[in-house]
C-alpha cells in the first residue's frame, strides 16, 4: 500500500505556494492544483517565454516576511501596499485592530492559531461562522458598536458558546438592545408600561392593527398561558353569556347559514341542554344573548328599534339566583322591589327612584316580542 493511501488528511502537507493555507492530495504534490501559477518563478518563466518585458520581484509588505510578490509593469502605478498572500495581509492588517470585549479577543487568538488550531484568515473565519465581513469590522471600530443577536449566536456556537455566554462576552447587549434603548428615549409615548398615561388607549389601538392576522403556534401559547393564570378570564368562560356564545359558535362551524327557524331550534336546544348542567336559563335569554352575532352575520334582520337586550339579561340574571326563583320558574313576591332598588342603584337615580311596577310592565312588554 502506498504512503499516499496510509495518509491522513490532518497529516498532508501544506501547498507550497505560501498564499492559499490548503492541502495538497497526497504526500508527492508540492502545490495545489494550479497553484503552482501563483509562485514568482512561474510567472517569470511565463514572461520570459512570452517575450514581454519582465517585471520586479518586490519583498512582501508585511515586516517578516521574506516572500517575493512579482509586479510587473503596468502594476508599478498602483499605490498601495502588496502581499505575498491573503495570510499576510491580514496579519499586517491585524496589528491594528483592538479587542473591547472578551469575544474580541477570543476571535483575534483563534486567527492568530493561539487557541492551538491552524492560522486562518479573516475572510476564512467569516466564512466558517456565516457573517459579513463588514460586520465584524465594523464592530472592532469602537467600545460602543455592537453586533445583532443573529450574529453573536452564530460566533458563539462556532466557539461552543450560547447565546447568553457570547452576548455577555461582547459587553452584555446587543445592537437589538441599543435600538431599542434609542427608541424609547427618543419616542417615550410609544413605549409605555401598565399605568402609565395612555398605556390602555396604546394597548387597544395595537390590538385593533393585530385584528385578522393569523398568529404563530407560539403566540397563541403565550397568550393562553397568560390567561389561565388570570381568574376573571377563567370566571368570565363559566358565565352564561360564554356557555350560550360558544354554543352558537359550535353550530355555526357545522352550518354556517342556518334559517331563522332553525336558529330558534337550535336556542331551543342550548337552553334545555344549560339546564340540564345546573344553569338556570330560559329560551328568550339565549336568544338575546345571540341576536348580535346572528345579526353581524346577517342571519336575522333589525326589524326596526333595537331594543334594550342589557337591560332584559341582567332582569333575567339577577331573577335566576334562587334567592328569588320558585320551584316551577316563576319570580318570588318582593322581586320588583328588590329589582328597582337595584337598577336606582346602579343607574345612580337616588333623586328620581324607578318604580316596581313600571319595570315589571316593561319586561312583560319586551319579553312579549321575543320569539317563542
Amino acid at each position: 500500500m502506498s504512503e499516499s493511501a496510509v495518509a491522513s488528511p490532518a497529516q498532508l502537507p501544506f501547498c507550497s505556494c505560501g498564499k492559499c493555507r490548503q492541502r495538497v492530495k497526497s504526500p508527492e504534490n508540492r502545490y495545489v492544483h494550479g497553484h503552482n501559477a501563483k509562485t514568482a518563478e512561474f510567472q517569470l518563466a511565463m514572461a520570459r517565454k512570452r517575450g514581454g518585458v519582465l517585471g520586479t520581484a518586490q519583498a512582501c509588505a508585511r515586516d517578516g516576511c521574506s516572500n517575493p510578490v512579482w509586479v510587473f509593469p503596468n502594476e508599478r502605478a498602483r499605490t498601495g501596499r502588496r502581499y505575498c498572500s491573503r495570510m499576510c495581509y491580514w496579519l499586517d492588517q491585524r496589528s491594528g485592530l483592538t479587542a473591547y470585549w472578551p469575544l474580541q479577543q477570543r476571535i483575534l487568538d483563534r486567527l492568530d492559531g493561539k487557541t492551538g488550531d491552524e492560522p486562518m484568515t479573516f475572510a476564512d473565519f467569516c466564512r466558517a461562522v456565516s457573517v459579513t465581513p463588514s460586520d465584524i469590522c465594523e464592530w472592532y471600530k469602537a467600545d460602543s458598536r455592537t453586533l445583532s443577536e443573529s450574529n453573536l449566536g452564530r460566533i458563539g456556537k462556532y466557539f461552543g458558546l450560547t447565546l447568553a455566554e457570547a452576548k455577555e462576552a461582547a459587553g452584555g447587549r446587543s445592537a437589538e438592545d441599543v435600538r431599542a434603548a434609542v427608541g424609547r428615549a427618543t419616542y417615550p409615548e410609544r413605549f409605555l408600561r401598565r399605568g402609565d398615561p395612555g398605556f390602555e388607549a396604546m394597548q387597544k389601538k395595537a390590538g385593533e392593527a393585530r385584528r385578522g392576522l393569523r398568529q404563530s403556534e407560539h403566540q397563541v401559547a403565550q397568550r393562553m398561558e397568560r390567561l389561565r393564570s388570570n381568574d376573571r378570564w377563567i370566571g368570565a368562560l363559566k358565565s352564561l353569556e360564554a356557555r350560550a356564545r360558544s354554543s352558537l359558535i359550535r353550530r355555526l362551524e357545522g352550518n354556517s347559514k342556518p334559517s331563522k327557524e332553525q336558529a330558534r331550534a337550535w336556542a331551543e336546544d342550548a337552553a334545555a341542554r344549560l339546564t340540564d348542567r345546573g344553569v338556570q336559563v330560559t329560551v328568550a335569554i339565549v336568544w338575546v344573548i345571540w341576536r348580535p352575532y346572528l345579526l353581524a352575520r346577517g342571519l336575522v334582520h333589525a326589524g326596526g328599534r333595537n331594543p334594550d337586550e342589557a337591560r332584559f339579561v341582567l332582569i333575567e340574571r339577577v331573577a335566576a339566583k334562587p334567592r328569588w326563583r320558585t320551584a316551577s320558574g316563576r319570580k318570588r313576591r318582593g322581586f320588583w322591589d328588590h329589582w328597582a332598588r337595584l337598577r336606582t342603584r346602579l343607574d345612580h337615580a337616588e333623586q328620581s327612584p324607578y318604580d316596581p311596577a313600571s319595570e315589571r310592565s316593561w319586561y312583560v312588554q319586551y319579553r312579549a316580542r321575543l320569539p317563542r
